[in-house]
């Protein structure tokens, strides 16, 4: 088992060397920056988890973790479903590594149409929310909502409760289409046009993403929220045609992890009430080892306990109610597995196994790997500005590929964001020139 851990983290310091090398040689590549966040997040956590008494983490009532157990079929399953997706991802960048450098044509909307299609997305976004916040349950929810709480386990019956609440046509959906892509990407529109007041209405789609965040009751969408538009911000300040790894390290890796570290302790200290030390290890156990360490309770039940759920199911999985009768959500999982009924939310490699095994990692990773490499070459023929907004609102949904399924990813933005925006670029130039 051991062998299995070191191979693995050669494979994965392999992975991060050819993304680092494409990223530092400045191609404006998604794929790289993707499957840099899944290695470090979710992959890199395999390596150590099994070792580790995972069991005293504080914030956690009695935590049960199956890795730890050091089962060497379920061990060897998850390592090999993560080899798969690093081996596809290991090929698709050295092809893109192969292309020419960015040799982007520009594709210049002018501000007008840039305007013109961030007040069309605004307004879709408004209607939305007042179909959610004044016409559904959301200024109820929003208005008894709170960030403190004295223990996790009522924090944790915080959440429950608005999962218990919402029901279908309510609006909730569309609303969280709302927060995560379109007001983003219409604040992203702005900030690129030559509006005289841009700088007040990003703020103000800043905090609109913000309520509907706020009154989910949770720290992950909150602290993404704040993420996209931090790095959003910041990319209106520096000129995306000069930047370099050190500029990337500098003016976008240190705020990305100084809001994802330091403001997830902030919120495990409000949210749980635990004291800074506590908050710290928490937060650096559930960033970097409680993804992989959860991950394992499919690899263990799948086809042990449930048979696998079907080639046409490798995207998604119920969360509290089953798609079809003889389906299984994600409290069934953590019941097999554990014998305790809990959230267990796993990575999209976790999901595509519950599906079909390694036919259905193999194929979920394939998928992922040629649209983000399609995105891509699409990408490279735009200005810096365009690849950069795509990666800054891409963010959030990157990060969500470590603890959700295919369909959530593009359901917060995957590919999602990349394809809107490549599209309203395309559509809107003005002047293409080399």
């Amino acid at each position: 088992m051991l062998l299995l851990s070191v191979v693995h983290l050669f494979l994965i310091l392999f992975l991060i060397s050819i993304s680092f090398y494409l990223i530092a040689k400045g191609r404006h590549s998604l794929l790289a920056f993707t499957v840099l966040g899944f290695a470090f997040f979710d992959s890199l956590g395999l390596v150590i988890a099994p070792y580790l008494p995972l069991e005293s983490i504080k914030y956690l009532p009695s935590p049960i973790f199956i890795i730890t157990e050091k089962d060497l079929l379920v061990y060897s399953r998850q390592i090999i479903s993560h080899w798969i997706f690093i081996g596809l991802a290991i090929i698709g960048l050295l092809i893109e590594m192969r292309w020419p450098k960015n040799n982007y044509f520009r594709f210049l909307p002018s501000s007008k149409r840039l305007v013109f299609w961030g007040i069309i997305l605004a307004f879709i976004g408004t209607v939305t929310y007042v179909r959610y916040f004044m016409f559904g349950p959301g200024s109820e929810i929003l208005l008894s909502s709170r960030l403190f709480f004295e223990s996790t386990v009522e924090a944790i019956a915080s959440r429950s409760e608005i999962r218990d609440t919402l029901q279908l046509g309510q609006g909730a959906w569309m609303a969280s289409i709302s927060s995560t892509i379109i007001f983003p990407v219409a604040a992203f529109f702005f900030l690129k046009s030559s509006l005289r007041y841009r700088i007040i209405v990003f703020v103000i789609l800043a905090f609109s993403s913000g309520v509907y965040a706020f009154q989910t009751r949770q720290k992950a969408p909150l602290l993404a929220i704040i993420l996209v538009y931090g790095l959003l911000w910041i990319l209106n300040r520096v000129d995306t045609k000069k930047i370099d790894i050190k500029t990337i390290i500098r003016k976008f890796v240190v705020p990305a992890f100084f809001i994802s570290f330091v403001g997830g302790a902030i919120l495990y200290m409000i949210n749980f009430g635990l004291t800074p030390l506590i908050a710290i290890q928490s937060v650096l156990a559930r960033l970097l080892i409680i993804p992989g360490a959860t991950e394992t309770n499919y690899f263990m039940v799948f086809p042990d306990y449930f048979n696998f759920r079907g080639l046409n199911q490798i995207f998604d999985i119920g969360l509290r109610h089953a798609q079809f009768a003889s389906d299984v959500t994600i409290y069934d999982v953590a019941y097999a597995a554990t014998g305790v009924r809990f959230s267990s939310n796993a990575s999209f490699l976790a999901v595509a196994w519950s599906g079909a095994g390694y036919l259905g990692v193999a194929l979920i990773s394939l998928f992922l790997v040629i649209s983000l490499f399609i995105i891509d070459r699409y990408l490279r023929k735009m200005e810096p500005a365009v690849f950069w907004g795509v990666l800054a609102i891409s963010s959030g949904p990157i990060l969500s590929l470590v603890s959700g399924s295919f369909l959530s990813f593009v359901g917060r933005g995957g590919i999602v964001i990349p394809a809107m925006i490549i599209y309203i670029y395309w559509s809107s130039r003005l002047v293409i020139k080399k």
